[in-house]
C-alpha cells in the first residue's frame, strides 16, 4: 500500500469538512460559557490542532478565524483564565508584558514564599528591611539569611518581594 501525506490522511479523516467544522468538533460549551477544546493538548493545557499539516493553538486559530489576523510578537490573553477555552469572547490580544501583568494582576503568579524555588519568606523579608534601615551592610545581611547581596539590595530598591509592607 503507498503512503498517504499529512494532507491526504487528513482528507481521509475529515472528508468535506470546513476547518471550522472540524474545529468545531472538538468544543464543548461549560457553564461560563467557555469553549472547551475537547482535542489534544499541549503540556502547558492549551489546545492543539493541526492545519495544513502544521500544529497551531487552537485558541489562536479561533480568534484569527472569527476576528481576523493576529499581528506579530502579540500574546492572545484569556479573560476567564481557562487555558482549554478556545472562545473567541473570552480572549484579546496583548503584548507578553500584558499578558503577565494580567496574570499577576489575577493572583494567577505565584509571589513571595508561595514560589517553589523562594528562600526567603515574608517575615524575613520584614527583618531585612529592619536590619537595613538599621544601616547595616548588605553584604552581612544576604550571609546571614543565605542570599546574594544583589538580592538584598533588590529589597532595598522595592525591586523584589515589593508585595510585602
Amino acid at each position: 500500500m503507498p503512503r498517504l501525506t499529512p494532507q491526504e490522511l487528513l482528507a481521509l479523516r475529515w472528508g468535506n469538512k470546513t476547518p471550522e467544522e472540524r474545529f468545531l468538533s472538538h468544543v464543548a460549551v461549560d457553564g461560563r460559557d467557555c469553549w472547551i477544546w475537547t482535542g489534544a493538548l499541549n503540556t502547558a493545557g492549551y489546545g492543539v490542532m493541526n492545519t495544513n499539516g502544521s500544529l497551531v493553538l487552537a485558541h489562536r486559530w479561533a480568534l484569527e478565524h472569527w476576528r481576523g489576523p493576529i499581528p506579530n510578537r502579540l500574546d492572545v490573553c484569556h479573560t476567564c483564565d481557562v487555558r482549554a477555552c478556545v472562545n473567541p469572547d473570552h480572549q484579546f490580544l496583548g503584548t507578553r508584558l500584558d499578558n503577565m501583568a494580567d496574570a499577576r494582576a489575577k493572583g494567577r503568579i505565584p509571589q513571595g514564599s508561595a514560589r517553589p524555588q523562594a528562600k526567603l519568606n515574608e517575615s524575613a523579608i520584614q527583618e531585612i528591611r529592619r536590619r537595613i534601615s538599621a544601616g547595616e551592610f548588605h553584604r552581612s545581611i544576604a550571609a546571614d539569611f543565605g542570599v546574594s547581596r544583589s538580592m538584598i539590595s533588590s529589597i532595598a530598591r522595592g525591586e523584589s518581594w515589593g508585595h510585602v509592607a
